[in-house]
């Protein structure tokens, strides 16, 4: 990180005393001036930051779709990328409440080369809570010493960006409204950068792959976008979707904690408009235990969402564009971030297991959640008077399965069956230097490969808390990042992901009847080996739990839920240390 830093210092010091004038394109908007950013290999690339692609969603625009942006006179300073949406951080309100902007990382204009480049269109996660399109977390350093071009963007996040009535009033998706707006402005500018608005991929990472997912499933993003990579998500993990009902029940429990008119969505949604956004986002609402996600909409035509994703897919919605769609190998283990390293806190956690197993159920929205229940538990807490350690990897498994792991091969089953493009899976198992364990609990401790890992080696993170570490990406990092980049841009170039070093017989398989799937390194090691059926027996448990939401009826019927539950034995579990 150091390393790079006084790179981009030097370089940016010699363009200035050498008298470049910063770059600029014309867009439909009018004139842009951007600055020069330096890549990894030292590549010269043009950056244009904070570039306004919707009107402020304030005032009356405060829950409305976003609205086209105006355009300027004179030269927009394209200079400044670090603006976020509202959201809270470490108990603190951050972030304003206009802040549907984007940046274009291009390492060519039109003027270099009449030969378009694809482009990468990336969508951050955050649990629709959090994140931001900040080059401190997306920046192009790694991904630009390829011939791409990158966009990452701003959404309305929490009770702006998905704060819903459930009808007309305040159909709520507002974030997921942003992303398409932003992609629509991908289409009608990307040629001034040197883009081609035929070649997009839309890239989303955790909450970010959902709403990718969930944007292939609706008719209003038709020709917006080409190709789709998912890390870490889809539209049926948990914590995804919520029917309109309960996201109106929410909005309700908003307005009465904050003494609005409740006796109709007019009032209540005209009452909020008016409060200022750090009260509206204040860390008050959080002891509701508020989640805020995408949810069903009223037909219109602004609607993106208007059924749940597992009746879409049934419907046939599923887009047939060429995918990847992986995980890391230990997803789950965020939920136990403190019972790693603390044995109080896991005897406190282990206490209250059930009511966390039984509110991760729930999120399924079925009404059969008490048999899932004891299906569940006894499949993978036979016997809480085991160690510490087969606890909580347990528990890790239970989660990663349920939220990541199960639905991933649930999609790419249903686009196999359904569609003629490949899809590619992977699980990311590469452990190197840096890992999302030490943000979360501040310990240097190996707990595996956690979620967001594998985002680590496309995107540099200038100023996380890893400069506290004092370390630089090892020789082994740098090289998986060379790996995970080059399969990336080769499949958002060509459609199929592959490495220039690669032979005659190295290939990475299409997800098939196998459930063939390139595991990509194994703790320390950099290799990549195609292999078939994960978690063969864990699936097949979810299949038979959960399998019908998707082929037939979204509700699990008593028969296939017995079947599952007969081979295992029910009991009442107490915790012993």
């Amino acid at each position: 990180m150091l390393r790079l830093s006084i790179k981009i210092t030097t370089y940016l010091s010699f363009l200035q005393c050498c008298c470049y004038a910063n770059p600029s394109v014309t867009i439909y908007q009018g004139r842009l001036a951007g600055i020069y950013t330096v890549t990894h290999n030292d590549r010269i690339v043009y950056s244009f930051l904070g570039i306004p692609y919707a009107e402020p969603p304030i005032g009356n625009l405060r829950f409305k779709a976003p609205q086209p942006p105006k355009p300027w006179t004179g030269t927009y300073r394209a200079e400044n990328g670090s603006i976020s949406c509202i959201q809270i951080q470490n108990e603190k309100i951050v972030g304003v409440e206009d802040c549907l902007y984007l940046n274009v990382y291009t390492p060519q204009l039109p003027e270099d080369s009449s030969v378009l480049l694809p482009v990468m269109a990336a969508i951050y996660g955050g649990n629709f809570k959090n994140g931001s399109a900040s080059p401190d977390f997306y920046g192009p350093q790694y991904i630009l010493d390829h011939n791409v071009v990158l966009v990452t963007m701003n959404y309305r996040l929490g009770v702006f960006g998905f704060m819903s009535t459930g009808d007309e009033a305040s159909p709520g998706n507002y974030g997921l409204k942003d992303q398409t707006m932003a992609l629509r402005w991908v289409q009608r500018n990307i040629g001034a950068f040197g883009g081609d608005a035929d070649q997009v991929t839309l890239i989303g990472f955790s909450s970010g792959a959902t709403s990718a997912h969930l944007l292939s499933l609706s008719d209003k993003t038709n020709g917006l976008f080409h190709k789709l990579i998912l890390h870490s998500g889809t539209a049926t993990c948990l914590h995804g979707y919520r029917d309109k009902s309960l996201a109106a029940k929410t909005t309700h429990e908003i307005a009465e904690f904050f003494d609005c008119p409740t006796e109709n969505s007019t009032l209540i949604v005209r009452c909020l408009r008016k409060l200022k956004a750090s009260t509206l986002r204040s860390w008050k609402m959080l002891s509701l235990g508020i989640l805020f996600s995408p949810t069903n909409e009223p037909e219109s035509d602004e609607a993106i969402v208007t059924d749940s994703p597992a009746n879409l897919m049934n419907q046939g919605k599923m887009r047939d564009l060429p995918w990847i769609c992986g995980n890391v190998r230990d997803e789950g283990a965020f939920e136990m971030s403190l019972e790693y390293t603390n044995l109080t806190k896991f005897e406190e956690s282990v206490s209250r297991l059930n009511d966390t197993i039984k509110n991760d159920i729930e999120q399924l929205g079925r009404n059969d959640t008490a048999d899932l229940f004891e299906a569940v538990t006894a499949y993978y807490f036979n016997d809480w008077t085991v160690d510490h350690a087969t606890v909580i990897k347990n528990y890790t498994d239970m989660v990663g399965d349920l939220s990541f792991f199960y639905p991933t091969i649930e999609l790419l089953e249903t686009q196999a069956r359904v569609g003629n493009q490949a899809g590619y899976m992977y699980v990311f198992e590469y452990r190197g230097t840096f890992s999302s364990s030490y943000e979360k609990t501040g310990s240097e401790r190996n707990m595996g490969v956690w979620h967001g890992d594998d985002l680590m080696y496309l995107f540099p993170r200038a100023n996380s808390s890893f400069a506290a570490l004092k370390k630089n990406m090892s020789r082994t990092d740098l090289k998986m990042m060379k790996q995970l980049t080059g399969l990336w841009t080769s499949f958002v170039t060509h459609g199929v992901p592959t490495l220039p070093e690669w032979g005659s017989t190295e290939r990475w398989w299409k997800y098939d009847a196998r459930g063939s799937y390139l595991r990509i390194g194994s703790n320390s090691d950099l290799s990549l080996i195609m292999k078939t059926s994960l978690h063969e027996n864990r699936m097949n448990f979810w299949r038979k739990l959960l399998g019908q939401r998707i082929s037939g009826s979204e509700d699990a019927s008593a028969g296939t839920l017995t079947t599952v539950m007969a081979g295992y034995v029910i009991l009442s579990y107490v915790y012993t240390s």
